[in-house]
């Protein structure tokens, strides 16, 4: 009977260490894929285009695939294989430039601001006559300028093709964030006569006139954007908020974690919080339902979010994954990346300094 028994607890030992082997496998098995990071399909990036800057105290922007270098008052933009495509001469001395939905955005000496096609077409200009203190472009092409005024700052908006959407006064408050709807814009402002945080969002119409705000305390709204069906979402310190493109009924999705970088897209947003191994990106629909979850041991310089899929960016490395939280592609650079962005075809585009370079798959 003892002998019985002796086999007996052997066996039910022998079954309990393998329940415990497969609860291990199982858990390992569910770590490498929300971590993304031991898939054995991830695919590596090759470089198949560059460009770098011919003058080394140029001011230098990326347009898509072309690199645009403004030297005094002449801008030259070359290809992703070097060769130069066009070439303009402006007004006055440029002293800013910026690239959205495919143009070139430029300020020059004389308060004049451009819109030049990637293709070098003149799309619009507009002389500015008031104290201008910088300029802001939409990924949607629309424009921002932000004005000295006696009592704060005066914001005039123009839309993508140079049409004057209205202006407001803001006293005592900053921009910090803005974006571009339909039939309407959107800014983050913080007050600056406080000694205690206060934000607030705007929309306004077409027009310039106040749609409707909400104030934020002791929080800054750092990034707002639209989605497909003209949702807004504002990121705030811990939380992300959706207005509903009519009635702009609040819904929340609180993250009980600062949220350290984030970037929105017509169909999700992706968020990058502190977790207790290092950090992780957590993406959603544009409904604030969590798609998925990608584990990293340290923080990435930045995110950049496109349809299904972001690029998570180091100074040494890039990555590209999707809303899952799966890692889909690598490239490990030598030159510092500074920035990177999504190009035609599934390509990348990534900035050094003064070096672009397009990455495509092997």
């Amino acid at each position: 009977m003892g002998k019985k028994d002796s086999n007996i607890k052997g066996i039910g030992i022998m079954l309990v260490l393998i329940l415990m082997l497969m609860v291990g496998l199982i858990y390992i098995n569910n770590v490498n894929s929300i971590s993304g990071l031991s898939s054995k399909n991830i695919m590596s990036f090759k470089v198949i285009g560059s460009t770098e800057a011919k003058d080394k105290t140029s001011l230098v922007c990326r347009v898509d695939e072309l690199l645009a270098e403004a030297s005094g008052a002449v801008v030259r933009a070359q290809n992703i294989k070097g060769e130069d495509v066009w070439n303009k001469t402006l007004t006055g001395k440029v002293v800013d430039m910026k690239s959205e939905a495919s143009n070139l955005y430029i300020m020059d000496s004389s308060k004049k601001l451009y819109c030049i096609s990637k293709s070098g077409n003149l799309l619009w200009n507009k002389q500015l006559e008031e104290e201008l203190r910088g300029f802001y472009v939409d990924k949607s092409g629309d424009v921002i300028i932000d004005y000295a005024h006696t009592v704060g700052a005066k914001i005039q908006i123009l839309s993508s093709k140079g049409i004057d959407e209205g202006s407001i006064v803001l006293e005592d408050a900053e921009v910090v964030a803005f974006s571009s709807g339909k039939d309407e814009n959107s800014l983050s402002v913080i007050d600056i006569s406080s000694n205690i945080i206060k934000a607030k969002i705007l929309t306004l119409n077409l027009k310039g006139d106040l749609v409707w705000s909400e104030n934020f305390d002791n929080q800054i709204i750092p990034m707002l954007g639209y989605t497909k069906d003209n949702s807004l979402i504002a990121i705030g310190e811990k939380a992300i908020y959706k207005y509903n493109d009519k009635s702009k009924k609040q819904s929340k999705q609180e993250l009980n974690k600062t949220i350290q970088k984030a970037s929105i897209g017509e169909g999700g947003i992706a968020t990058i919080v502190r977790s207790k191994t290092g950090f992780e990106v957590i993406s959603y629909d544009s409904n604030l339902r969590e798609l998925g979850v990608l584990e990293l041991p340290r923080a990435p310089k930045g995110i950049i979010l496109e349809k299904n899929n972001y690029i998570l960016y180091y100074s040494e490395k890039l990555l590209l994954a999707d809303l899952k939280g799966i890692i889909k592609a690598e490239y490990k650079s030598i030159p510092e990346i500074k920035n990177a962005y999504f190009g035609a075809e599934g390509s990348i585009i990534m900035v050094s300094d003064r070096l672009i370079q397009k990455l495509g798959y092997e």
